[in-house]
This record gives structure tokens, C-alpha cells and sequence, in this order.
């Protein structure tokens, strides 16, 4: 285990730090060997072999953006140690990359947050922390939206400082939430929260003074598109509960509405049924014009989906650039942007991966 994570890291080290390695004679790394060395620790006997297997999966979907061989490995974790949130962090993340199972993993990953908040362990309830984060998301994606607020809501209460990245998540996913609701007010009312003299403050603020640049009417969702999410919300939980005919005969039932939110889970529906150059021309709708701040997730996971539909249909480059895209398009260096680079770098070598797989 050692070894292999050692030969990793020493090759997927930024090319800095490779120098350094080289200048101080510090023996090289090498990505393959220790990656079959983490899996030879993971499937022995040994005391650490869970520990070989989390640093593997870690290594997978973190850095080589193997989202698919990273998943079973948490899955697996997380049954043989069902109390332990820190197993169940990546499902909850990488379950926003799949569609197909957005919702599976909903009671797990509510357990895993009762525990971490029941810990005495600091640690286990920043864990839960962010677990509530990637519940909240799924909650918006998959029609839920007062959920996700309410989860959003405790976050805020609970005020987590670390990892850095996630206080200013908390605030930026609320405001979009509360003007996707149509509330102006809410928002402000968070932004103005904020002091950016404050240290602490500086990195939350910066990512929402788009409320204080755009015209009042225009930040938030006017009463009809308020009333469409609210049509699309049911339709949604039908769709990611695998109710796909009653999912399609509502969407057809809204005629030719075509605003942001509807044309994402028509691409979702279609995405499901395996339609996807019919899904490409539905997210694209959201990745190639200019849409309001408030529907920035939708526009972000339009991109992470589009990808994926590319490289289904055999261009695993384009896949490349528009992960390339999404990633410079989000405005906080959390862990979902951090794994969208990860896939980017899978797709741009999609050949060799699928050649290791």
C-alpha cells in the first residue's frame, strides 16, 4: 500500500513537484505500476487493505476521473462499514455524475449524516457537512427543491469553515436556490451577511456580488418561470425514480415550453432512454447561449451530461473541451470541479483508459 501510493502520487504530482523529485534524487513514480500495487493491498489479507482500496478509489475518480471503476469501490467500503461517513462522501459525489442512479443512494447518504452529526469526532461531522452538500444537490436535480433548501439552510446555520471551499458552496448553491424560487430578497439578504473586509468573509463573497451587478428584475425567476419549475418538479422525481413513460407524457403535456429548466430534463429524459444525440441538442440549449447567474448548477451539470452523451457517441475530445468549459465556467475550486477535471483528463485519454480498463 505504501509503495503504491507512493509511485502514484510521485507520477500525478504536479510537473513542479516532479522537478523537485528529480533535483533532490528522489526516486520516481509510476501512475500504473502503483495503482496495481494499491489494488494487489486491497485484495490481500492484510490490516490496511481497506485503507489500500480508499486510497485506490480516491486515486480513480480524483485524479484519473475512472468514475465508474471508482464507484463500486466506495460501494463496497460502505457495506462492510456502514457507520463510516468518510466511505460514503464519493457515492454522494459521484452520484451527481450518473443519472441513471441520481437517487439510489438518498437513505445512505441520510444515515451517513445522522451519524456524522451524532459524532463527538470534529472531523465526522465536517464530513457529514459536506455529505448534506452533495444531498442538497441531488435534491435540486431531482425535484426537490424545498428539500434542498431546507438541507442548505442547516448548512448555513452550521456554519463549517473547512475545507475552505465549502463555506463559499453553501452560500452561492442557497442563493441560487432562493432565486430560482423568484426571491430576491433571500438572496441579498445572504450576500449582505458577508463582510469582504473580513478575512474569512473574502473567499463567499466574491462568488455572489453578481446580486449587486445585475438588474433587480432580471436576478431572479420571474412568477411564470417560478411556475414552471414548480410543473417540472414532479416530473422530475418520476424521472429519477425510474417512472420514464409517466416522466415523458408530462414533459410532452408541457407543449413547447422552452425555458432552461424544461429543456434539462427533456436532455435527462432522453439521456435515460439512450437517445443521445436527441439529449446533446436538448443540454445545449443550456451550454451554448447566455443564461441568467440563477441557472448556473443546471448549466453545469448540462455541460457534465452533454460530455458524457459525446463520448457515447464516439468524440471523446469534444467530451474533453466542454468538461474544459464547465470547469472554467465555476467560480469556486470545490471537489465536484476538482473530479469534472479529473473526467476531463480521462476523456483527452480515453483511448489508453479504455485500453487499462
Amino acid at each position: 500500500m505504501i509503495l503504491g501510493t507512493y509511485k502514484y502520487f510521485a507520477d500525478t504530482l504536479p510537473a513542479v513537484m516532479r522537478f523537485a523529485s528529480f533535483l533532490l534524487r528522489i526516486p520516481g513514480g509510476d501512475r500504473e505500476e502503483g495503482l496495481s500495487l494499491l489494488e494487489r493491498a486491497g485484495q490481500s489479507g492484510g490490516y490496511l487493505r481497506q485503507d489500500a482500496e480508499g486510497i485506490r478509489g480516491f486515486a480513480l475518480f480524483g485524479f484519473e476521473g475512472a468514475l465508474e471503476r471508482a464507484l463500486p469501490i466506495f460501494e463496497d467500503l460502505s457495506r462492510e462499514y456502514p457507520t463510516n461517513p468518510r466511505f460514503v462522501e464519493p457515492i454522494g459525489l459521484l452520484a451527481l455524475f450518473f443519472p441513471e442512479r441520481l437517487t439510489d443512494d438518498r437513505d445512505q447518504l441520510e444515515n451517513a449524516i445522522r451519524v456524522g452529526d451524532e459524532s463527538s469526532d470534529s472531523r465526522l461531522r465536517n464530513v457529514a457537512d459536506r455529505i448534506r452538500l452533495y444531498l442538497a444537490l441531488i435534491e435540486l436535480l431531482s425535484g426537490r427543491i424545498d428539500a434542498a433548501r431546507a438541507n442548505l439552510e442547516v448548512l448555513h446555520r452550521n456554519a463549517p469553515a473547512e475545507p475552505d471551499w465549502l463555506p463559499p458552496d453553501i452560500y452561492r448553491i442557497l442563493v441560487d436556490v432562493h432565486l430560482m424560487l423568484g426571491e430576491t430578497d433571500r438572496a441579498l439578504a445572504l450576500y449582505h451577511e458577508l463582510d469582504p473586509e473580513r478575512s474569512e468573509d473574502a473567499n463567499v463573497e466574491k462568488p455572489l456580488r453578481f446580486v449587486t451587478k445585475e438588474d433587480a428584475g432580471q436576478i431572479a425567476s420571474d412568477p411564470s418561470e417560478v411556475e414552471t419549475l414548480r410543473k417540472v418538479e414532479p416530473i422530475a422525481r418520476a424521472l429519477y425514480d425510474g417512472r420514464i413513460a409517466e416522466a415523458e407524457d408530462a414533459l410532452h403535456s408541457l407543449g413547447s415550453i422552452d425555458e432552461p429548466i424544461v429543456s434539462f430534463y427533456r436532455g435527462e429524459l432522453f439521456t435515460l432512454q439512450g437517445r443521445d444525440a436527441e439529449a446533446i441538442t436538448e443540454y445545449r440549449k443550456l451550454t451554448e447561449v447566455q443564461l441568467p447567474e440563477r441557472w448556473r448548477l443546471y448549466r453545469y451539470f448540462s455541460r457534465i451530461r452533454l460530455a458524457e452523451s459525446l463520448v457515447r457517441e464516439g468524440d471523446p475530445e469534444r467530451a474533453a473541451n466542454v468538461l474544459g468549459d464547465a470547469a472554467d465556467s465555476y467560480p469556486i475550486h470545490d471537489l465536484l470541479r476538482h473530479v469534472t477535471q479529473a473526467r476531463k483528463r480521462y476523456f483527452e485519454n480515453f483511448d489508453e483508459y479504455a485500453r487499462e480498463s
